[in-house]
């Protein structure tokens, strides 16, 4: 069985082609489009480009974003603030049943297939790219909350972490440790036009730029009370990091930790904190794995 995955991020839009094994057939990646329309022309595009090539049975969509239980998806990069009927306009044009999942799920599913959580009971999938959210797994069930939006770490308030800042405009942790908030904070306080997040790390492995280690040393700071939350509420087995930010743990990992022993309860820092190995395959996985279990049930 053959499937149809979109996994729609709030840079990157990932298309794939992926049997019922995970194997991954097709794979392409766009810049996320922020033109509803223009999102939809693009996956339509995609799916027919496929169709006959690889007999498609079944679609699914990870949104970095939100998926209600009427099925309906808040994903504000591209439709704003208005929920979207995603799956319905998809369904419409492509002829076959599709799923919606947010990439907070779909990432800890992928881990739990073909991850790093293989045979975990419990897990946090902690998301750090364009946004901030959280996968749980707790006692070997999915948490999605009232409302599906469980894991929306992101909005936890910087005066929660005891965290000051100097620029206004910064009220919670996703816009403190995701990538654009990190370049934002690179541009205002130590000044430069970078080209992007990555420019920002290649800076700090030259180990000339002061300013540099200062954001890098906050942003691990934020990283390490966020994880030290997650750590004392969830008490996880394992905590794995994805996300363009997530994957750099390397950088942050040293004063992070130092963070998270002082502000864990002794009783749960025993819990191993690695970086997902499928990056951002986890959540295309996740979603051949959701189609599977809604099938199946």
């Amino acid at each position: 069985m053959n499937l149809f995955v979109s996994d729609i991020g709030g840079t990157n839009l990932r298309v794939a082609i992926v049997d019922s094994e995970g194997a991954i057939h097709y794979k392409k990646r766009f810049s996320t489009p922020k033109d509803p329309q223009e999102l939809l022309n693009t996956i339509i595009s995609e799916f027919e480009r496929n169709y006959d090539r690889f007999k498609l049975e079944y679609g699914c969509i990870s949104v970095a974003g939100a998926v209600f239980e009427d099925e309906s998806v808040w994903l504000p990069n591209v439709f704003g603030n208005q929920n979207y009927r995603l799956k319905e306009e998809l369904q419409k044009s492509l002829g076959i049943d599709i799923f919606c999942i947010d990439d907070r799920v779909a990432g800890l599913l992928g881990e739990t297939w073909k991850g790093k959580a293989v045979d975990h009971r419990n897990v946090g999938y902690l998301v750090i790219g364009t946004g901030v959210g959280l996968g749980i797994l707790a006692d070997g069930k999915i948490v999605k909350g009232y409302g599906n939006v469980a894991g929306s770490v992101g909005w936890i308030n910087m005066d929660v972490l005891n965290i000051s800042t100097s620029i206004s405009d910064i009220n919670n942790i996703e816009n403190f440790i995701s990538g654009p908030a990190i370049l934002r904070r690179f541009k205002r306080i130590c000044g430069g036009l970078p080209k992007g997040v990555k420019s920002i790390f290649e800076l700090y492995e030259k180990n000339k730029d002061e300013c540099v280690r200062m954001i890098i040393k906050q942003t691990s700071i934020a990283i390490g009370k966020l994880l030290a939350i997650i750590a004392n509420v969830l008490n996880p087995e394992l905590l794995i990091l994805g996300g363009s930010i997530g994957e750099k743990w390397r950088y942050f990992e040293k004063e992070a930790l130092r963070v998270f022993e002082y502000e864990t309860s002794p009783l749960v820092r025993k819990i191993r904190i690695e970086v997902s190995e499928l990056g951002e395959k986890a959540q295309i996985l996740g979603c051949v794995k959701y189609i599977i279990e809604r099938v199946n049930s």
